[in-house]
Parts: structure tokens; C-alpha cells; sequence
């Protein structure tokens, strides 16, 4: 494929889905990322699950926290959103702000509670008045326009969360209650990859391909989706696996590339789904006999229950 169609190829993805990706224990909501997952407050990782709901029932907030997110995740118990509800709710009560930033998200998301996003604002309120830079970044996600959106997202990319600096980056590279600016937009997605976000990752490479913001370096592309690509982020495996098809960054390699394509269509992302389908047509049995055992061999390392869990949700 030529230069022109594979800038082409990506240009799709780039506007259809990708350029607005979330992290990950993180979600897209719109076009910002939103925390779905619990977060713990710090205890050693030894510590059974007994002990947990010992120092719990003692008033423990810490593990009165940890053991809502025990509920809500399935660890130690069967998944129990009432439970979950319960105990960030006696640790938020009591001014923990990680339950309380909990629990705003089960307001949040209806889980274990009717649907309240009033109820859930008022709990990342309190959590950010605490500076807990993830409320914070809550308060842009559900915030009433994009310039309010931004002055949290602001506050907490101060802060150096990353899911904040991804979100502005967003902002800038759509021009979303801020003047269009390709070069701040790279920027800030560079400070959240530095951190290991997947989404900001993702993005990052997008602005190398396209030389948006930055110079035009499809070796630098690379590198980034793959970083991604290897945290589970759907949109940079399909990402990755166009570098390989079309040898951008790297050389060219078919199986490669159909290996990262059938990973991301596992996890029903479409553009993946057709891409692979397409590639696959023009493959030996025996190719893709070598795709499907490196596919099984990737999944078995990255999910060994074989959960398919897609991290961008």
C-alpha cells in the first residue's frame, strides 16, 4: 500500500474512534475518560481477605474501602454492588475521599444504588475538596460545559494524573472549550503517556503518524501503540497492526499484523474486525495456522482466565 492510502487508513480510525480514547482502569464517557473501577487506598497486597474484614468491622476505613471494591470486583467474594455500595458508604461517611470518590461512581453508574448523578457529584466534591485529583477529573467528566470540563481537568493535570493530562490533550486537539492547538494537545498526551496511560499512549502515536503537533515519525508511532497495544488498549492494537501490514515504523509483516487485528476483532472493534477479514484473504493456511497459535499464545499470557475484557471500558 502506498503512503497516501495508509495515512488515509488511519486518518479513518483517527476520527471515527481512536482520538478520543480512554485509559485504563478508566472508560470513555463522551470524549472524556471515566474511572469505573474502585480505588483502593494503600494496604499490603498479602493481606487475606479475613483480615480485611476484621480491620473493616473495626472501623478501618482504608479496608472498609478495600472491601467495597472486594465486592464490587469479585476478589475473595461473588460480586455483590449492594455490599460494594455499603461499605464505601460507611468509609465515605466518615471522610475517606478514595469511598468517596467510590461511591460517586456507583451513583454514578446505578450500581447498587438508583442512578443519581446530583448524589454523585456531591461525593466527588467532597473527595476533591480533599484534592483527590481522580474526583477532580470526575468533576470535568460530568461537568455542564467544556470550559468548566477543563478548569477540573486543569487542576488535576497539575497534579500529574494522567487521565486529566489525556483529557486536555482531547480538549486541545478538538478544540473543546479551548482554541484548537495541535502542539499543546501532543503535549499534554506526551506527560500522560510518560505515565503509562494506555489511552494517552494510543494518542500520542496518532500524532506522530499525522504530524500533528509534532514532527511526522512513524518509528516514534510505533513505539507508542505498541506500548499501548501490550496494555489490552483496543484501538492502538488495530493501530499497531496497520504499522505492520503496511511496514510504517517497522518492517513489514503480515502475521504480525493479523495477530494484533484478530485480538482487537476478539474484543468486537469493528474497523479491526473488517481489516482482518481482509488481510486474512490473502493468507496461507499455514499463516494463518501461525496467527491463530500466536493469538492463542498472546491471550494466554495477557488473559490466562481468557477473560477478553476490552481495557478501554
Amino acid at each position: 500500500m502506498n503512503r497516501k492510502l495508509f495515512i488515509l487508513s488511519i486518518i479513518f480510525l483517527y476520527y471515527a474512534i481512536i482520538f478520543l480514547s480512554g485509559d485504563k482502569a478508566f472508560a470513555i464517557s463522551g470524549d472524556e475518560i471515566r474511572i469505573t473501577t474502585a480505588l483502593r487506598s494503600e494496604l499490603p497486597n498479602a493481606e487475606s481477605v479475613t483480615i480485611t474484614i476484621q480491620k473493616a468491622k473495626s472501623g478501618d476505613l482504608a479496608a472498609q474501602n478495600n472491601l467495597g471494591d472486594m465486592f464490587l470486583t469479585g476478589s475473595g467474594f461473588p460480586v455483590d454492588c449492594n455490599q460494594a455500595f455499603y461499605w464505601f458508604h460507611v468509609a465515605a461517611e466518615k471522610g475517606l475521599p478514595a469511598a468517596q470518590f467510590n461511591l460517586g461512581n456507583m451513583y454514578l453508574n446505578g450500581r447498587g444504588a438508583a442512578q443519581n448523578v446530583n448524589e454523585a457529584k456531591q461525593w466527588y466534591e467532597k473527595a476533591a475538596q480533599q484534592e483527590f485529583p481522580a474526583a477532580i477529573n470526575q468533576l470535568g467528566v460530568i461537568a455542564d460545559n467544556d470550559q468548566e470540563a477543563n478548569t477540573w481537568y486543569l487542576k488535576a493535570a497539575a497534579m500529574g494524573f494522567a487521565p486529566a493530562q489525556n483529557n486536555l490533550g482531547v480538549a486541545y486537539a478538538r478544540g473543546k472549550g479551548v482554541i484548537a492547538d495541535q502542539k499543546t494537545a501532543a503535549d499534554w498526551y506526551a506527560l500522560a503517556a510518560a505515565q503509562g496511560s494506555a489511552s494517552a499512549e494510543n494518542n500520542l502515536g496518532l500524532m506522530y503518524v499525522m504530524g500533528r503537533g509534532i514532527a511526522q515519525n512513524y518509528t516514534l508511532a510505533f513505539e507508542w501503540f505498541m506500548k499501548s497495544a501490550e496494555q489490552g488498549f483496543t484501538s492502538a492494537q488495530s493501530n499497531l497492526a496497520l504499522m505492520y501490514r503496511d511496514g510504517r515504523g517497522v518492517g513489514q509483516d503480515i502475521v504480525t499484523a493479523a495477530m494484533w487485528l484478530e485480538i482487537a476483532a476478539n474484543k468486537n472493534f469493528d474497523v479491526a474486525t473488517k481489516a482482518f477479514v481482509e488481510l486474512k484473504n490473502k493468507m496461507t493456511n499455514d499463516q494463518i495456522a501461525m496467527v491463530d497459535q500466536r493469538v492463542a499464545d498472546w491471550l494466554q499470557s495477557h488473559y490466562p482466565t481468557m477473560n477478553l475484557q476490552n481495557k478501554e471500558n
